[in-house]
């Protein structure tokens, strides 16, 4: 697993910083996970679109990281369409 720092250190070198950080951070932790999850069951890429309902080249990006092609939203979708529970903590 990719630990928040990571995520963190990778989304700095993508240029993303401030205030705009922790909203990327939860986007990029929600694809990291559904691209573990999918790598870790051994789906193909045509397996993976059917169960999302959306063609292959979506899964492609998916898989690739393109956090500026997902909203937190559509990220949450995935993640329920894949069995996902969804739990949110938010601590000070």
């Amino acid at each position: 697993m990719v630990s928040n720092e990571d995520i963190q250190r990778l989304l700095r070198s993508k240029g993303y910083s401030g205030e705009e950080l922790v909203p990327m951070l939860v986007r990029m932790r929600l694809l990291i996970t559904l691209r573990e999850h999918i790598e870790n069951r051994k789906w193909s890429q045509a397996q993976v679109a059917e169960l999302l309902d959306v063609r292959q080249p979506r899964v492609s990006e998916i898989l690739r990281l393109q956090i500026e092609k997902f909203s937190t939203e559509l990220l949450l979708r995935y993640a329920r369409r894949l069995g996902f529970r969804i739990k949110l903590e938010i601590s000070i």
